[in-house]
């Protein structure tokens, strides 16, 4: 995939056009995570949608609607971080498997004293994870799974149990972790921190999953959906950022939003805001944007 020039549209540049670079250092230098932030972590998330909404194109996944300014941004947020986390619906469907970064972007990782390769959690209170996505090659680490104690005990013998993240999962109704009432779905979705579990269904707070990240030492965490892990993200307030590509596309589906509420929930209290941190054109009018949260 030939990599695209992009144009900064916003804020203003006196040299706006980023043109394809091996290295990708002004690039970087747009999307690098804050130094040190007041928390101690940063939580940003990266989706992307037609310009009518649709999250998916035709083949059910995301492919289908991406294209090589999209790529161009992806790859470079993935070698900024320390771990990808992600939905295991969404590893099901877009087939999830040995995340590594380009030969060519490994000196952005190392300049921040990163592992080679992002790690990589998979969420899912119920423990159905597609089996090939918890295999790897040699050279990439073995993904770990945040679960529920019930989900733990389906996952496959020969998985390490150090890779299991065990956390409680919030029955409907009840309060999860500090937040409203929100959770991560069963499907929304190593062994840190072991507690009580409501078994295969429920929701895994997301404090509750940034807290066991934290523990391993991962404080730059993209969060790549789907749409329903997201939308409890958003919801339990944690997430700083969203980068958000509009790709030029119009796909009428019955799947749209790149967030939801799982379960048949109401929206619960105001709309967050947000305050746009900039805005990249690509040369076929796709649209980049980091959209800062807390507004």
């Amino acid at each position: 995939m030939t990599s695209p020039e992009l144009t900064q549209l916003f804020p203003h540049s006196e040299s706006p056009d980023l043109g394809a670079s091996p290295t990708e250092f002004r690039l970087a230098s747009l999307y690098r995570f804050p130094e040190s932030p007041d928390k101690g972590w940063w939580l940003r998330a990266n989706m992307i949608s037609t310009v009518d909404g649709a999250v998916t194109g035709p083949d059910g996944s995301s492919s289908s609607i991406n294209n090589a300014a999209d790529f161009r941004v992806f790859e470079v947020l993935r070698a900024l971080c320390d771990v990808v986390v992600v939905a295991a619906g969404t590893v099901r469907a877009e087939g999830y498997r040995n995340i590594r970064t380009p030969e060519r972007l490994t000196h952005l990782r190392s300049r921040y004293g990163m592992d080679p390769h992002p790690h990589l959690v998979i969420v899912s209170a119920s423990g159905n994870v597609p089996a090939d996505a918890l295999t790897t090659d040699a050279d990439v680490s073995v993904p770990y799974v945040v679960t529920t104690s019930h989900g733990a005990s389906i996952l496959p013998a020969a998985f390490p149990s150090e890779n299991v993240i065990i956390l409680r999962a919030y029955g409907d109704g009840e309060a999860a972790g500090g937040g409203a009432d929100g959770g991560i779905d069963a499907e929304g979705g190593g062994q840190v921190r072991a507690s009580e579990s409501t078994g295969g269904s429920g929701r895994i707070a997301p404090e509750d999953i940034v807290g066991s990240l934290l523990e391993l030492g991962w404080s730059r965490i993209l969060l790549e959906g789907g749409p329903a892990l997201l939308g409890q993200f958003v919801r339990a307030g944690v997430l700083d950022e969203l980068c958000l590509t509009t790709s030029p596309l119009l796909f009428p589906s019955a799947v749209g939003r790149i967030t939801t509420i799982g379960g048949g929930s109401a929206p619960v209290g105001p709309p967050s805001g947000a305050r746009l941190g900039h805005l990249l054109k690509g040369e076929d009018s796709t649209l980049l944007a980091r959209w800062e949260l807390g507004a």
